[in-house]
């Protein structure tokens, strides 16, 4: 498989072959906007990986360091190598890391969940709207 982009289809070949899933950021700058939290992290998580990310933007809202990968402050190169290394010398760790990351893609980030979500927002616009509408007399 040759480095680089690669497609959606190829990606669970690519993440079964990862000890580790690691995701470096740069802080955004809000006059820039943010592009959200990655999708990559949440393949990651539904994939079993443990991961290793900078403690930023949206990763750190998802990654709770110590239970479902680990966090690294923005900038501090030496110790996002150190916890790689603290991960690929213990295969215990690795395991339990990911074990949680999946539990949690599954029961809050998967499609479902989302989807769930998303309705019952429009749910509760439609239901508002009809009762502003009924209270004033609108139809």
């Amino acid at each position: 498989m040759q480095p680089g982009a690669i497609a959606h289809a190829d990606v669970p070949e690519v993440l079964s072959i990862a000890d580790i899933a690691v995701v470096p950021s740069a802080p955004v700058v809000a006059s820039h906007g943010g592009t959200g939290t990655p999708l990559k992290l949440f393949e990651y998580m539904a994939a079993g990986k443990p991961i290793v990310a900078t403690a930023l933007n949206e990763a750190a809202e998802v990654i709770q360091d110590g239970r479902n990968g680990l966090l690294v402050d923005a900038g501090d190169v030496n110790r996002f190598a150190e916890a790689i290394l603290t991960l690929l010398n213990d295969p215990e760790e690795r395991q339990r890391l990911g074990r949680s990351a999946r539990k949690q893609a599954v029961e809050q980030y998967s499609w479902e969940q989302y989807t769930r979500r998303l309705e019952k927002i429009y749910f509760n616009v439609l239901r508002d709207s009809a009762s502003r509408s009924f209270a004033t007399g609108i139809s």
